[in-house]
């Protein structure tokens, strides 16, 4: 009897279903002789699948890894079997009158511990992510611990990074991923934990979001910088949309209206040519700034207003989380408290303060989270309409209204450590705009 001697190349396709574990890739398969041992969660889904071969197909199966049976019925390319119970799998090809040529053995091995499925990655930003899980099987025993863990190296276990949930039920949680590098792809399971063992659900990967970047206006072809703040990703300076332009004497609180500091006339090249211009953008009067939306204290607000494609203006709401970010996350001057103001401002440009912790004081030493606030100044209504404020603080609007004719903007300030929030004014003045990403 001859005997046929050729390898067959076959494909773990992965393992997939409830609390399944991926295993991809390519295993030569050559002698009956070698074991690949995986490891899958009780009801998951095992595919193997040959590339190509010569001759009959049949499928066999143990329960030892030494006495085989065939596997009744399956006699095509691709296998898919349910893993509820440990085994043994191997491929027997046979052709003409050939002796049989056996692949090597997958030894299927039943994961103890409960069953979990991993949850959608959301929200991925530069450092941070959004996931979670749901124990769908916990083996009629108590579910002691369970969160999620990652790694840059795929299936993650415990003794990678992981963050056990305290708060919310086993049954179905949601996980506040932190400390995550930018630009860097990262796996990520669920797990829980029981006296049995440990289960892990599916792995998912995804990838961090650069840290910084560019984007073009695509209205006026002007490249802007943006900033990931926590999951926010902000504009690090200040909209400089220049459709028309007035002078300070001219003011309104329900036509747009358009500035650039210290500029007095209407002519829109003249005043892109001032270097105010170049270096704090411009400023808007409130209509100008919803270009027609109502009010909004939604975050994110879903207001574009005078912001590019893709970007709004965000609300009183979303500058509230900026604030509360930063105040959780240690950007407080000395590294705790509400006197974020330093973390936000530029490191050049401010009246000088005396005081530590000042956005004056020590200037070198601002701007920790990359917002790069400038103190730009603004157009105020008195006396007619006049400039103040440069060099000494930066008005920024905000979508929320607060009555007419006001509403709310957000302001740094030269000599102050923190960041003014609920801060309401006429809506006929002239401030900057900050636009957040959608």
């Amino acid at each position: 009897m001859k005997t046929m001697y050729r390898s067959i190349l076959i494909f773990l396709i992965g393992i997939f279903g409830i609390g399944g574990v991926a295993l991809d890739g390519q295993v030569m398969l050559k002698s009956v002789a070698e074991v690949i041992d995986h490891t899958v969660q009780k009801g998951s889904t095992v595919i193997l699948q040959i590339q190509e071969y010569r001759g009959t197909l049949q499928w066999q199966q143990s329960v030892d890894g030494t006495a085989w049976l065939d596997w009744e019925g399956k006699t095509e390319a691709e296998l898919q079997f349910t893993a509820n119970e440990e085994n043994y799998v191997r491929l027997a090809v046979t052709s003409e009158n050939c002796d049989p040529v056996y692949s090597e053995t997958v030894h299927v091995i039943i994961l103890a511990g409960p069953v979990v499925a991993t949850t959608e990655v959301t929200g991925i930003a530069a450092t941070e992510a959004y996931s979670g899980g749901k124990v769908t099987d916990n083996g009629g025993q108590a579910v002691t611990e369970w969160g999620v863990c990652w790694s840059t190296e795929e299936n993650p276990t415990v003794d990678d990074s992981k963050l056990m949930d305290e708060e919310m039920s086993p049954d179905e949680f949601v996980s506040y991923i932190t400390g995550l590098a930018p630009d860097i792809t990262y796996y990520i399971r669920a797990y829980a934990t029981t006296s049995e063992g440990t289960g892990y659900g599916n792995q998912i990967s995804f990838k961090t979001e650069m840290a910084t970047g560019t984007f073009i206006d695509a209205r006026d072809a002007r490249e802007y910088k943006w900033v990931y703040i926590g999951p926010q990703k902000w504009m690090s300076e200040n909209l400089a949309w220049l459709p028309a332009v007035s002078p300070p004497t001219t003011g309104s609180a329900t036509e747009k209206l358009y500035y650039v500091y210290s500029y007095n006339g209407t002519d829109v090249q003249a005043a892109k040519a001032v270097e105010n211009y170049s270096k704090y953008g411009a400023l808007y009067n409130w209509p100008a700034v919803m270009d027609g939306a109502a009010s909004s204290n939604a975050n994110p607000s879903g207001v574009r207003g005078a912001c590019p494609v893709g970007w709004h203006v965000p609300s009183r709401m979303e500058w509230q989380f900026l604030k509360m970010y930063l105040t959780d996350n240690g950007y407080g001057y000395g590294g705790s408290g509400f006197d974020i103001g330093k973390s936000l401002a530029s490191t050049s440009g401010w009246d000088a303060s005396a005081v530590p912790g000042q956005v004056g004081n020590d200037q070198a030493s601002n701007n920790s989270s990359g917002f790069n606030g400038l103190p730009g100044g603004a157009r105020d209504i008195t006396n007619g309409g006049e400039w103040v404020g440069l060099n000494s603080y930066s008005f920024w609007w905000n979508t929320t209204a607060f009555n007419d004719p006001m509403s709310y903007c957000n302001g740094l300030f030269s000599g102050y450590d923190y960041l003014r929030i609920d801060e309401p004014y006429q809506k006929n003045a002239g401030m900057s705009i900050r636009c957040v990403a959608d």
